[in-house]
């Protein structure tokens, strides 16, 4: 009995013992588990700590070794970070001495200052800008045309805080474009010096010619007594009146003179009021904020001039128009004409598919030799609008020197 009394406690022993090192046994899992899982996610963050660090390094080579000019900058006008092809760009040795050496970007760095301003006023508006074309100082003082990209970078509350993009030199480009402004400045320039030859010698010479013909034919007339004869005279000298009209009326296609005395304002008067009695269109000048006693430079004028004889004679030829508009204005450093017309417009993708006429191309070559732009708007039964934009010549921008005295003062 004692024997098996001691059996069934050394088994009540064991039952209840069981229980607790099963749970020390779980205890010790979940212990070895929570360490294994912990280790597991320090090495996960040392690999993304790691991949961070090689993304930065891999960043920041490709900003350093990139070709174009790379930046940030504050509205008010201080670099926060430039890279060196940035540096080389304005003539320094590092971005940090372009940092440095820079503290005004729309005073020191822009050779016009309201370029700046521009340039602010379109990120602003759009938060992007795409090919923003500007003259700018080098170290040395030099110039040199740079295009940008960039983007406004705003905080949460929509307030700017910084402009970051890309700056390309494209001072080849722009001299290039120069250089074949200026052939076809000068092309320009010897076609019109040949118009006023060529006009000059039809009124001087051959219409006084024609007149002494004339006078000759009269005296001859006041002599002869035959009817047959005077009858000839007097028809002959009604060709030779019709042959003086004709001339005069050459001569001045080629080049009126009142273009050369008066100035464009008054040529450009006498001009609508000649198509209108000649082809029945009314054409109407209004110039704003001009008057008759302005001048322009002879080769704006001539241009200018030369657009509105070529867009009214393209509203008499096909437009079949009622009625013809010029409004000619100058705003600051600009002059803008405007030629509009209530005929019948035509498919502006006659244009964009390449197909416009010589007249066309011709008023575009002389918008663009001069630095100007012209722009066409035109749809079926709707008229046409032309737009020639010409920059009134002003004195080059200012030197470097001037640039940094004037930031100075302002500090």
């Amino acid at each position: 009995m004692r024997d098996r009394q001691r059996v069934q406690n050394s088994v009540r022993s064991q039952k209840v013992c069981a229980p607790r090192n099963q749970s020390r046994h779980k205890s010790a899992g979940i212990d070895v588990s929570l360490a294994e899982i912990t280790g597991n996610q320090a090495q996960e963050l040392l690999r993304q700590k790691e991949a961070l660090r090689a993304a930065e390094r891999k960043y920041r080579q490709i900003i350093e070794n990139a070709g174009e000019g790379i930046f940030q900058s504050t509205p008010e006008g201080c670099y926060l970070m430039a890279n060196p092809a940035l540096a080389r760009m304005h003539g320094f040795s590092s971005p940090g001495e372009l940092i440095r050496s820079r503290r005004d970007i729309s005073r020191e760095i822009y050779v016009e200052p309201a370029r700046r301003d521009e340039f602010k006023r379109l990120l602003e508006q759009h938060g992007v800008v795409r090919d923003f074309e500007h003259e700018t100082f080098r170290k040395d003082g030099s110039r040199i045309w740079i295009s940008v990209n960039a983007r406004a970078v705003r905080d949460e509350a929509g307030k700017i805080q910084y402009y970051e993009g890309t700056a390309q030199d494209i001072t080849k480009r722009k001299r290039a474009e120069e250089a074949a402004r200026t052939y076809s400045r000068r092309l320009i320039e010897a076609q019109e010096a040949e118009r006023r030859r060529i006009s000059r010698e039809l009124h001087d010479q051959v219409g006084q010619i024609l007149t002494a013909v004339k006078m000759n034919l009269h005296a001859l007339q006041q002599k002869c007594a035959a009817a047959e004869i005077v009858a000839s005279i007097e028809d002959n000298m009604k060709v030779i009146d019709e042959a003086v009209d004709q001339v005069r009326d050459l001569s001045v296609d080629l080049r009126p003179h009142l273009l050369d005395d008066f100035g464009l304002v008054v040529a450009l008067r006498w001009y609508l009021s000649l198509q209108t009695k000649r082809c029945g269109v009314l054409a109407e000048l209004t110039p704003e904020s001009l008057s008759e006693d302005d001048r322009f430079p002879s080769e704006l004028e001539t241009a200018c001039f030369r657009i509105v004889q070529e867009a009214v004679t393209n509203v008499v030829r096909h437009a079949k128009a009622s009625r013809v508009s010029v409004v000619i204005e100058r705003s600051g450093p600009q002059l803008t004409i405007w030629i509009s017309d209530d005929g019948a417009g035509f498919d502006m993708t006659v244009l964009r598919n390449g197909s416009a006429t010589l007249g066309l191309r011709g008023m575009e070559e002389r918008a663009q030799a001069l630095g100007g732009s012209l722009t066409i708007e035109s749809a079926p039964h709707l008229g046409t609008e032309i737009c020639a934009r010409f920059p009134i010549p002003y004195r080059q921008g200012r030197t470097l020197a001037e640039a940094l005295a004037a930031s100075s003062a302002s500090n």
